[in-house]
């Protein structure tokens, strides 16, 4: 799984992040259900919160931002 992610979206670091990112997403993000009100519909939230995770899990700040970014075009985009 980590591989592949690494193929699809680049050999380097910041690629990562990606698939903890995407996996975080299904289980927090807008389609989850698990944010509230108004809440549920801020990228600003859902960035902090993503980043917050990521970072406790020791991803560089570098990795975090492709990782939302990833998120961003990707899942945000079709939600």
């Amino acid at each position: 799984d980590l591989v592949r992610a690494m193929h699809d979206e680049g050999s380097g670091q910041e690629a990562l992040a990606v698939p903890v990112a995407e996996r975080w997403w299904h289980g927090h993000g807008p389609a989850s259900g698990r944010l509230s009100g108004v809440a549920q519909d801020s990228e600003a939230l859902l960035r902090q919160k993503l980043s917050q995770t990521l970072m406790r899990r020791g991803f560089t700040a570098e990795q975090v931002r492709h990782a939302w970014q990833h998120c961003r075009t990707t899942l945000l985009a079709t939600e």
